[in-house]
């Protein structure tokens, strides 16, 4: 939901399989919905005016993302993978004023490569980032917070990563108690929902 309560989701019409973009207001009463291309759309977040969804093909090889209003698509761009198996997830994504960051996962010789991508919420490319940490990286969930660093959990949510508005890391921190499978941040700290337990655990300052 944005600030005004305005919420938007994904709706799977199962008779075609098609994906359905709804739009409620602050009571979730459905406002408008509109068809988006074929495609398995999997993650949206949304501010004020847009919803921004993040998809990929039905072979997995490619992911896009967009943005929408009612019955219209403003734009959307496309990457594509560069391992050999040209097979791409995306596990998150998330707006912060004009820029739209989200995560993408590579599958590459038996493994996964993170991404962390930056763009405008116009749709320009700024930067890419590949994360890397000990034992391979496998991104989970991001988070932003109101200067525009990011944070990203990794490998079942037991390591979250720090990214600056460039997209270089700023700290690595291992969780010894804590295994989150989303994250969000809020003040100084990130919050978390364990994956396991189902908990929802504030586990370690930001600063």
């Amino acid at each position: 939901a944005d600030t005004n309560g305005v919420m938007y989701a994904i709706v799977t019409l199962t008779s075609t399989g098609e994906y359905t973009i709804v739009k409620t207001n602050s009571s979730l009463v459905p406002s408008a919905a509109w068809r988006i291309p074929s495609a398995f759309w999997e993650q949206i977040c949304c501010d004020t005016t847009y919803a921004y969804i993040l998809g990929r093909t039905s072979a997995a090889h490619t992911a896009y993302i967009l943005r929408t209003s009612p019955f219209s698509i403003n734009w959307y761009m496309q990457f594509t993978g560069t391992g050999a198996a040209n097979n791409l997830r995306n596990t998150a994504v998330c707006v912060n004023g004009t820029d739209l960051y989200f995560m993408l996962l590579d599958y590459t010789a038996a493994a996964y490569d993170t991404y962390v991508v930056k763009v405008s919420t116009s749709g320009t490319y700024q930067w890419q980032r590949k994360l890397s940490i000990s034992g391979g990286a496998f991104g989970i969930s991001l988070a932003v917070d109101s200067s525009g660093n990011t944070y990203a959990a990794l490998n079942n949510g037991s390591v979250v990563l720090k990214l600056d508005t460039n997209g270089s890391t700023v700290w690595e921190r291992t969780l010894s108690s804590a295994f989150f499978y989303r994250i969000a941040v809020g003040g100084n700290y990130i919050y978390g929902v364990r994956s396991e337990e189902r908990r929802v655990g504030k586990e370690c300052r930001i600063g």
